[in-house]
């Protein structure tokens, strides 16, 4: 029952994919400079793709961006608008892909993610990044994966529970955008066993990383870089997101919310200024991001 689930959500946002780029250009002042495997395996999924604004030689900082699609969906090149657009703004931004449920769980996904990060990290001169200033950032599964990874990096017992590899980088700022921060609480709705089944692992609420699929950062942590939370009033996981914010904050950390909920000249939705880049709406909410992230290097 999963996998046909899974199958025709894949089916579904494939097709509003299709349909909503027809409609796009494709932005200037950035290119795609390489596309490459990040494990031996040579796994179609496990790649990352790099992308360097248009002439500007030097290193550059850093934008690791793990891209949404419900863990079943999408690739390294999902977000390519997306990532060619914070290119150009004088940034390398590193696409990273991950295997998919059912094939793999969400602590593989962020294994695997890990893993890129460090492979990018190894081979950063050659592509021009200056680690000093690496940031990250992740949309709907994806900003649920980013937040789990960055707690990877300031909780040596969660990494160690989950056994991810330890990223040798350190994140000056992270911006989780429509995050899906607790897949558990969707995991409580009835029927949705089917499509969190492959996501969570063998034996699902029995499983031993039921508990530890929530982003929720245990207090007195150090080492926990500027967060930003990110959503909208059109945002299905709204409330997740200001969950999260809220547990957050309440912990102690630094960490802001950018929350559109007024009527603007397009229909805000879930993941709006990844999907739609060139929306003044967007261009506006990652100019905040890019902003963020800048500020983080003043402390």
């Amino acid at each position: 029952m999963g996998k046909i689930i899974g199958k025709m959500f894949c089916a579904m946002t494939t097709a509003a994919d299709q349909k909503r780029l027809r409609t796009q250009t494709l932005p200037t002042g950035a290119e795609k400079v390489a596309e490459e495997c990040y494990t031996p395996d040579n796994h179609p999924l496990q790649r990352v793709s790099i992308y360097r604004p248009e002439g500007i030689e030097g290193l550059l900082p850093v934008i690791f961006d793990v891209h949404g699609g419900g863990w079943y969906y999408g690739d390294h090149n999902l977000n390519f608008h997306y990532d060619r657009t914070l290119a150009a703004q004088g940034y390398v931004v590193v696409g990273v892909g991950y295997r998919l449920a059912p094939e793999a769980t969400y602590v593989d996904q962020l294994r695997d993610v890990a893993k890129a990060l460090c492979y990018v990290v190894e081979h950063a001169p050659r592509f021009g990044i200056d680690l000093s200033r690496a940031f990250l950032t992740g949309d709907s599964a994806g900003g649920h994966l980013s937040s789990l990874l960055l707690r990877t990096t300031v909780d040596h017992d969660y990494r160690v529970s989950l056994q991810v590899d330890e990223v040798p980088v350190h994140i000056r700022a992270v911006c989780f955008t429509c995050g899906a921060h607790h897949p558990t609480n969707m995991a409580k709705i009835p029927l949705a066993r089917a499509f969190f089944g492959s996501v969570i692992g063998k034996g699902y609420r029995r499983s031993p990383y039921y508990d530890l699929a929530d982003f929720r950062l245990p207090e007195g942590l150090e080492g926990v870089p500027p967060m930003l939370f990110t959503t909208c009033y059109g945002d299905f996981l709204r409330k997740d997101v200001l969950q999260s914010f809220e547990e957050t904050h309440s912990a102690g950390y630094d960490c802001r919310l950018l929350f559109r909920e007024e009527q603007t000249n397009h229909k805000l939705g879930h993941v709006y200024n990844v999907l739609c880049p060139e929306w003044e709406e967007s261009i506006e909410t990652n100019q905040a991001m890019l902003d963020f992230f800048e500020e983080s290097l003043l402390d």
